[in-house]
């Protein structure tokens, strides 16, 4: 039977490509088993190496200047020399001392001269679109009111009105509930600080 040596020896090639492109060579081997030896035993090195502490010898005598220190700088100072950090007897002994500022202070507000505020929540010529408007913003239990104004044509006006509001807390509460109802307010000052 005949063979077709062209094939098989084009097989053979790639045969060989590919065991070559496979193997590592043995250089690179070695290379890295030298260094991960290396890196290990300089690990090794490190973990014996103890903390380094300060020789008591060398420093210079500090009695005279830790006299005139307060006692929580003693402390600090003793807790340099030593290894550990006693958190828990230094916080006690030491005391921070804020600066003094006016306009932190708490002082009592006078509320006979803050004013006082409405919220007009809207203004209707049907009544029974104010009364809707009230109805639904009472459910939500706010303090609601309606008013009838005549205006300069003689025409009524149902104003829905809310409040009044001593706090300015109460007021923006007021007011979010309003925004969250797509309901536009007008604010009305109705007692000026004296």
């Amino acid at each position: 039977m005949p063979q077709d040596y062209v094939k098989s020896a084009a097989h053979h090639k790639r045969q060989m490509a590919h065991k070559k492109n496979t193997q590592l060579p043995s250089g690179l081997i070695a290379i890295t088993l030298l260094t991960a030896i290396a890196l290990a035993l300089f690990l090794y090195y490190l973990a014996q190496l103890g903390p380094k502490t300060k020789e008591t010898d060398n420093e210079p005598d500090q009695t005279s200047s830790v006299s005139k220190t307060p006692k929580h700088e003693k402390k600090i100072k003793a807790s340099a020399t030593e290894e550990a950090y006693d958190f828990y007897t230094l916080l006690p002994e030491s005391e921070v001392i804020a600066p003094k500022v006016e306009e932190y202070s708490s002082t009592m507000k006078d509320t006979a001269s803050e004013p006082t505020y409405l919220l007009q929540a809207g203004s209707f010529r049907n009544r029974n679109d104010a009364d809707r408007l009230r109805a639904k913003l009472i459910m939500h239990g706010l303090d609601v009111r309606m008013q009838a104004v005549k205006s300069a044509d003689g025409s009524t006006w149902h104003r829905i009105l809310l409040g009044p509001f001593e706090s300015r807390s109460k007021l923006n509460q007021a007011q979010d509930i309003l925004a969250d109802e797509n309901t536009e307010s007008m604010l009305i000052k109705i007692k000026a600080g004296k």
